[in-house]
């Protein structure tokens, strides 16, 4: 885990034009995406923001999921039986 120092460090690398033009031989490179995993995805603020908004499409789906469950439960929403045709055959006396 990095200091504070190093922290500060790898921020200001991240922000910087040698990260952005691809520089590989730096020694910021080494200490702060090999060493402390700092350049990794699941650092980036992108994959923070992706995670977040995936989590909330899920949590709105699961409560539309239960909403729809319990409305069909109960009866609100459904095919209305008296207005429904009956579903056994009526028997002709011959």
């Amino acid at each position: 885990m990095p200091s504070f120092v190093e922290d500060f460090i790898c921020e200001a690398y991240i922000r910087s034009d040698k990260y952005k033009d691809g520089d590989t031989k730096s020694s910021e490179l080494k200490l702060c995406c090999e060493e402390y995993s700092y350049c990794s995805f699941y650092n980036q603020g992108w994959f923070h923001f992706l995670s977040y908004l995936l989590g909330v499409l899920l949590l709105v789906a699961l409560g539309v999921i239960i909403y729809k469950y319990y409305q069909k439960r109960r009866g609100i929403g459904g095919i209305d039986e008296d207005a429904s045709e009956p579903t056994t055959p009526e028997i002709i006396d011959p």
